[in-house]
């Protein structure tokens, strides 16, 4: 198996019935890892669990969980000084009239939880969950936003790329009370850096980003549309998962008005359908 480099002192594993799930394949990226931990039943008591190392002096590494936009600390479980344990126990549904069986979901933050690093005024927000694709469970973590966090007029600590989540706001401002920080710049943006596909045609998109914890993305098409993609519409050779990385090039069917769940509107305004990748970016040790 190749060695693990995104954040590998984050461990993230599945414990079913109390047992650990060695992971059976893994895919490494530069931001992300997920592992393949085989199949879960509803009635199995599912949790997710996360061992860290306590970090060294000038670091602080908190976990989140965020139901709505509620912002709440997660509880240490660890028996000695030296590690940081955080567990979330999973739901497992099934679903009789699907043939994929059993699965998770991400609805009010059921599959996942939230870890923020902060070192000095430099803030990473990872994301750890449990997710499934027609019956197969994997453990994932992936970077999802980075950058440096500053303090407003009113005092407030503000993340420009969760500006719009008042909550997250008023929970890092209760974490860095007296810490010296840059004012806020006007220049702050929280908006996704502009992408100009180059070399696409016909029925042709690049990945922006794409969600493990969500499970879709979003792609930019040769004609500037930017449009979600479902795992259920991806096709990706050689994986047990359906899932992009950043950059990569998909051959669609269609591009269509998405269809929408009346639980959770999306704003976006197309979606793809019929999609496979035509570019791959090769994973670590490959």
């Amino acid at each position: 198996m190749s060695e693990e480099k995104f954040c590998p002192e984050i461990h993230v594993t599945a414990r079913v019935n109390g047992e650990i799930r060695e992971p059976a394949t893994s895919y490494l990226y530069p931001d992300a890892s997920i592992h393949f931990v085989g199949k879960i039943t509803r009635g199995d008591a599912a949790e997710l669990e996360v061992t860290i190392p306590c970090p060294a002096s000038g670091t602080w590494i908190y976990a989140i969980e965020t139901p709505g936009k509620i912002v709440a600390q997660k509880k240490n479980w660890a028996n000695n000084e030296g590690q940081l344990v955080y567990r979330k126990k999973i739901t497992i549904h099934r679903d009789p009239m699907l043939y994929v069986g059993h699965y998770t979901r991400p609805n009010g933050g059921e599959n996942f939880f939230r870890i923020l690093v902060l070192q000095g005024d430099y803030l990473k927000h990872i994301e750890v969950s449990l997710i499934s694709q027609k019956g197969k469970f994997f453990v994932g973590k992936q970077l999802t936003r980075q950058g440096r966090v500053y303090r407003d007029k009113n005092d407030q600590v503000i993340f420009p790329k969760f500006s719009d989540w008042p909550e997250m706001t008023e929970f890092l401002t209760g974490l860095m009370i007296g810490e010296k920080l840059e004012p806020m710049p006007d220049n702050a943006s929280n908006d996704l850096p502009a992408i100009e596909p180059e070399e696409l045609t016909g029925n042709t998109a690049e990945t922006v980003w794409w969600s493990l914890t969500q499970q879709i993305g979003m792609v930019i098409d040769c004609q500037g549309r930017t449009a979600r993609i479902h795992w259920e519409n991806l096709k990706r050779p050689g994986s047990e998962l359906a899932y992009l990385a950043p950059h990569e090039v998909i051959r669609f069917e269609k591009i269509g008005p998405p269809r929408q769940n009346p639980e959770r509107k999306t704003t976006f305004k197309w979606e793809i359908f019929g999609a496979e990748i035509i570019k791959i970016i090769k994973r670590q040790g490959q």
